[in-house]
C-alpha cells in the first residue's frame, strides 16, 4: 500500500490570492536569505528572534556593552568562533539593542566605528576611517581632524621606510634582551607596563610613528569629549579580522587603542570589541599589548541540527501573517516542507559539511527566486538538487566531460593512486595503457570477451595504444589542471638523457629552471581522488560513454 503525497496548501488558494500575495512574500523572504535587511530588533533584550542558539553569547556581549555604555567603564573583548557561525550577527544585535534602550530611556546613544583588518591595511587608514565615521556620525568636525589626518596620512613610501626601520630596531632590541640573560627578562615586563609617552626607545623614526598614532587618537578622543553634542556618548570600536591587526608591525593600533582603554582616556566609556575565527588570537599580541587587554573572550558556536532546521523555517516564513489565508497557506506551505523526508535529509547533508548558516542561505535562495505564481510551491527535489550542487567539487564536475584518452589517463592515475605511486610521470600512464590494450588485445583473439573477434577500434581503444594522441591529452588535463607537477620538480639535477639546456622557459607548468624536464617525464599529481575517479567513469551523465572494457579496468585495481 502505497502512501498519498501530501497536498501543497498554497495550491488549494485561489489564483487570484496567489498572484496577489506570493511576489511580496518572495521578496521579503529574498531580503532575509540577501542579508540585505537583518531582522528587526524585538522589544525584550533577548527572545531567541535573532540569534538562534546564541542566548549565552548575547547575553554575555550584552551585559559588557551595558558596562560600557551605562557604567562608563572601558572594557575590550573577544568574540570568538568559526566563520559564518553568527560573530556579525551577534554584535549586530546587541549594539542594536543597546541603542534601542539608550533612545528609549533618552539617553546619548553610542557611537560605533567597525574598522577592518581587510578594507584597511594600514594603520593610518584605520585612523583616518575611524575619524570619517565619526564625521558621518556628525560626532566631530570635519575641519577639526583635517590637518591632524594629513599628518597621519603621509606618503606610504615614507611609511613603509619607517616601517622597515623600525622592525629592524625591534628585532636588535630583543635580541640584545635575550642575550642579556634573566635582568633583561624583567626589564621587559617594566617596559610593557609603561605608558607610551614614557617608552624611551634609541630609534626616533619608531618612537615617532607610535607617537603620531596615539597622538591622533588622542585628538580624535579630545574632540569627541570637547563636543557639546557628544560629549556624553559612548564609543564602541568594532575590529574584524582582529588577528590580522595583530600581524602588522608594532601592533601600534591595537596598542593605541587598548592603552586608551585602561587609562579610561575617554570618560563617556570606550569599548574595544574584535571578533575572530582564531581561537589562539590573543597569544598573537606583543607583552606590551596583552598587558592592557582585559582577557575577555566570547564563544560563538556553530547552531545544531535542530537550530538550523528553525533557521530554514523563519527564513522561508518571513512576512507571512498568520492573521491572514495566505499567510496561515503559506505557514503550513513551510511547514510541510519542513517535515518531508527529503529536505530533511538535504539539511542533515548541509548541516554535516558545515555549520555556516551562509551555505543554508545559498541552497534556500534559488528555488525561493524561481517561485512563480504557475509554480507557487516549495518543492523538496529543487533544494535538494541545489545542494547536491553547492556541495559540488568543480573538478569532479570536469571529469563529466572528458573524452575516451582523457579519461583513460585519469583511470590510469587512479590504479598508479591505489598502489601509492605518485607522483607519477605521463611515460608510467602510458605503459600501464599499453598493458591494459596487450591484456584486452589477448582476450579478443582467445574469444573470452564478450565482444571476441573485435577490432579494438570497434571497441574505441586503438588510440589509447598511440603516443601521439595520448601526449596530447595528457597536455589537456595540464591545462585544466586535472593533474599539477610536483613543485619539488624545479631543484632535482637530472642526466643530461631527459633534460635539455635551453635556458629559463616559461610555459603553463610554471617558470622551469635552466634544466627543463621534457612533458613525457614531468612529475604530476592528480588533483581528483580515486573515489571520484570512479564515480565519474560510473556516472551516466558523462559526455562520451566509457565501454565496458574501460568500465572494468577503472572499477579494478588495476593489476
Amino acid at each position: 500500500m502505497t502512501s498519498t503525497p501530501m497536498r501543497h496548501p498554497v495550491a488549494g488558494l485561489d489564483p487570484e490570492i496567489v498572484a496577489a500575495h506570493l511576489p511580496a512574500q518572495r521578496a521579503a523572504i529574498m531580503r532575509v536569505l540577501s542579508l540585505a535587511i537583518p531582522p528587526a530588533a524585538s522589544e525584550e533584550p533577548y527572545t531567541g528572534q535573532e540569534c538562534i542558539g546564541l542566548g549565552d553569547a548575547w547575553r554575555s556581549l550584552y551585559t559588557l556593552v551595558q558596562a560600557s555604555v551605562r557604567e562608563h567603564e572601558g572594557n575590550s573583548c573577544l568574540v570568538l568562533g568559526e566563520s559564518g557561525c553568527g560573530k556579525s550577527l551577534l554584535v549586530e544585535s546587541v549594539i542594536r539593542r543597546v541603542r534601542h534602550e539608550s533612545a528609549k530611556l533618552r539617553e546619548p546613544t553610542p557611537w560605533v566605528v567597525t574598522l577592518s583588518a581587510l578594507l584597511h591595511p594600514t594603520d593610518r587608514q584605520c585612523l583616518a576611517a575611524m575619524a570619517q565615521q565619526l564625521m558621518d556620525q556628525d560626532a566631530i568636525a570635519r575641519g577639526d581632524v583635517a590637518e591632524t589626518l594629513r599628518d597621519v596620512l603621509e606618503p606610504e613610501a615614507d611609511a613603509e621606510a619607517n616601517d622597515e626601520q623600525s622592525a629592524e630596531w625591534v628585532a636588535s632590541a630583543r635580541a640584545s634582551r635575550q642575550a642579556s640573560g634573566p635582568d633583561s627578562e624583567s626589564e621587559s615586563d617594566e617596559e610593557a607596563e609603561m605608558p607610551l609617552h614614557a617608552l624611551s626607545e634609541p630609534d626616533p623614526t619608531s618612537n615617532a610613528i607610535l607617537s603620531t598614532m596615539a597622538a591622533t587618537l588622542s585628538h580624535i578622543l579630545s574632540l569627541l569629549t570637547s563636543s557639546a553634542l557628544s560629549s556624553s556618548h559612548p564609543l564602541v570600536i568594532l575590529l574584524d579580522q582582529f588577528d590580522l591587526f595583530t600581524q602588522r608591525p608594532r601592533q601600534a593600533l591595537l596598542y593605541c587603542l587598548l592603552d586608551a582603554v585602561q587609562m579610561n582616556s575617554y570618560e563617556p566609556g570606550m569599548l574595544v570589541l574584535g571578533m575572530t575565527s582564531r581561537v589562539d588570537a590573543a597569544d598573537f599580541l606583543e607583552k606590551r599589548v596583552k598587558s592592557r587587554f582585559s582577557h575577555r573572550i566570547v564563544h560563538v558556536v556553530p547552531p545544531s541540527f535542530d537550530q538550523y532546521m528553525i533557521l530554514a523555517r523563519m527564513a522561508l516564513s518571513a512576512g507571512a501573517s498568520p492573521s491572514s489565508d495566505w499567510g496561515q497557506a503559506w505557514l503550513a506551505e513551510v511547514e510541510h516542507l519542513i517535515q518531508h523526508p527529503t529536505f530533511r535529509a538535504c539539511l542533515e547533508g548541509l548541516h554535516d559539511l558545515s555549520g555556516d548558516v551562509r551555505l543554508l542561505y545559498q541552497v534556500l535562495m534559488p528555488p525561493v527566486a524561481a517561485l512563480q505564481t504557475g509554480a507557487p510551491t516549495l518543492e523538496p527535489d529543487a533544494f535538494a538538487g541545489v545542494a547536491a550542487t553547492q556541495r559540488a567539487d568543480p573538478l569532479e564536475a570536469l571529469l563529466l566531460d572528458l573524452n575516451v584518452p582523457e579519461m583513460a589517463l585519469m583511470i590510469t592515475a587512479r590504479h598508479l593512486q591505489l598502489r601509492e605511486k605518485e607522483p607519477f610521470t605521463f611515460e608510467m600512464c602510458f605503459h600501464e595503457l599499453r598493458h591494459f590494450v596487450q591484456r584486452v588485445q589477448r582476450n579478443l583473439n582467445s574469444g573470452a570477451s564478450a565482444e571476441h573477434q573485435a577490432p579494438l577500434a570497434i571497441i574505441g581503444l586503438d588510440t589509447l595504444a598511440q603516443r601521439a594522441p595520448m601526449l596530447q591529452a595528457f597536455h589537456t588535463l595540464l591545462d585544466m589542471e586535472l593533474l599539477l607537477p610536483e613543485p619539488a620538480r624545479l631543484s632535482l639535477t637530472l642526466p643530461s638523457g631527459i633534460a635539455s639546456r635551453t635556458g629559463p622557459v616559461t610555459t603553463p607548468y610554471g617558470t622551469l629552471p635552466s634544466l627543463t624536464v621534457i612533458p613525457e617525464f614531468l612529475p604530476v599529481y592528480a588533483q581528483v581522488s580515486a573515489k571520484a575517479i570512479l564515480a565519474s567513469v560510473e556516472s551516466h551523465a558523462r559526455a562520451d560513454l566509457l565501454g565496458s572494457a574501460l568500465v572494468m579496468w577503472a572499477a579494478s585495481t588495476g593489476l
